[in-house]
């Protein structure tokens, strides 16, 4: 399929760390509802990083501060789950499909979409 113009082929944008961002349970007004979304992922990876930061004051060091060079200084086999099948064209529930879209592979995925974070290790080894 031919790129959709202006998607970059080469070089930066993709993302350097990624999150699940569907079915987050809420409650709103006492009410609890199912929520998709960045406002849902980014918050999981801040908290993350602020358990990290937390258990290595515990331990006497600084904070991990810009946490790419911390992590892609590890071992990927050990910090993340490579999800081998599938692709990210289509929203929770396929209501919503795109032509486009990144596949998950084998190792060198191009963006973190297709991992998931085994964060208990990653939680020691930083």
């Amino acid at each position: 399929t031919t790129p959709y113009p202006g998607y970059n082929l080469v070089g930066r944008g993709y993302p350097d760390v990624a999150a699940m961002a569907a079915n987050y349970p809420i409650i709103v007004n006492g009410n609890q509802s199912i929520v998709y979304g960045t406002s849902c992922s980014t918050p999981v990876m801040a908290a993350m990083i602020s358990l990290v930061n937390a258990a290595r004051k515990a331990q006497g060091k600084g904070s991990v501060g810009w946490v790419n060079p911390a992590l892609y200084s590890l071992n990927r086999s050990i910090i993340l789950n490579d999800i081998v099948s599938g692709n990210n064209k289509c929203v929770a529930g396929a209501s919503v499909c795109c032509s486009q879209g990144f596949y998950a592979a084998k190792v060198n995925d191009r963006i973190l979409d297709n991992v998931s974070w085994m964060f208990p290790f990653w939680l020691c080894i930083l």
